[in-house]
């Protein structure tokens, strides 16, 4: 039993606030589950937890979880004529807790603007009261991230990983990122169910990439491990990421998380190809 890895896990929590993943069938995730998720994670000593002003109420229904002693990350709209002040202190009074481990621009885009300097100092002005240990961005596109961390010290970046996207690694970015000192975060771990779903319930929309996410069931066959483990195996074995946001609709999909954590965690060799309007979700509309 290998546990080592759970401490790289952090909960993703978009689910407790939203109606949120293409195969997400139900409704968002309850209170009452959310606490089931939760309290499973934290008897595994999992201390991360991410959210996002965008969640509907997941703020609050972690501030009924008891995450004062956990590392909790949540994501902002930066915009010119916001009080950053307010919304923090709203932030840490739904959350309960008296600091933030990280604060993560959820339009990146807005630092490469002329008042991009300046919202970047209001959160550094709070970084230095003590109310947010970590700045950093949420990002989709490799050529504004080069540029963003050209402009500005970051401590922290989010960026989808997964058997699709290895843009991280093949634009060598990611090198760059840990020798800047700079925590990774990868996301869309399954890009958002998506990995893991039967072909013939994938979404009328995303049927053109049947074919290709074929190639992945195949690989799964082939392999004898499932299609959850290669994408965890396939994220877990490289060393320079920091941790792993996986979010889940309920404590059963953790525990089979968990599970095949547990187990060996093998390198895995796959080199699919990058296909933006598949492996990037803001075009599947």
């Amino acid at each position: 039993m290998n546990k080592s890895y759970f401490k790289k896990i952090c909960i993703g929590t978009a689910q407790f606030g939203n109606k949120y993943g293409i195969s997400n069938k139900n409704r968002k995730t309850s209170a009452l589950e959310a606490k089931k998720i939760i309290k499973l994670a934290k008897s595994k000593k999992i201390n991360y937890f991410d959210t996002a002003e965008s969640y509907g109420n997941s703020h609050k229904i972690l501030g009924k979880c008891k995450l004062k002693n956990h590392n909790i990350i949540t994501k902002i709209y930066l915009k010119k004529y916001r009080d950053i002040n307010s919304t923090i202190d709203k932030f840490l009074k739904d959350l309960k807790i008296k600091k933030l481990y990280a604060i993560l621009i959820h339009n990146p885009e807005i630092l490469l603007s002329k008042d991009g300097i300046n919202l970047f100092d209001e959160l550094t002005r709070l970084k230095s009261k003590g109310l947010i240990k970590k700045i950093g961005v949420s990002e989709y596109s490799v050529a504004r991230l080069q540029k963003i961390i050209n402009s500005y010290q970051l401590d922290i970046v989010s960026f989808p990983f997964n058997p699709f996207d290895n843009r991280l690694v093949a634009s060598g970015l990611l090198k760059k990122l840990k020798k800047n000192n700079i925590e990774i975060h990868a996301r869309s771990i399954f890009l958002q169910g998506l990995l893991l779903m039967d072909n013939s319930k994938i979404p009328r929309k995303l049927r053109k990439w049947n074919n290709v996410l074929s190639t992945f069931e195949n690989l799964s066959n082939k392999s004898s491990a499932s299609r959850l483990k290669l994408c965890l195996d396939y994220v877990l074995s490289v060393k320079e990421i920091d941790k792993i946001t996986l979010g889940v609709e309920n404590h059963n999909q953790l525990k089979e998380i968990l599970i095949n954590v547990s187990n060996k965690v093998e390198k895995r060799e796959i080199n699919f190809k990058y296909i933006s309007s598949l492996s990037n979700p803001l075009m599947w509309l």
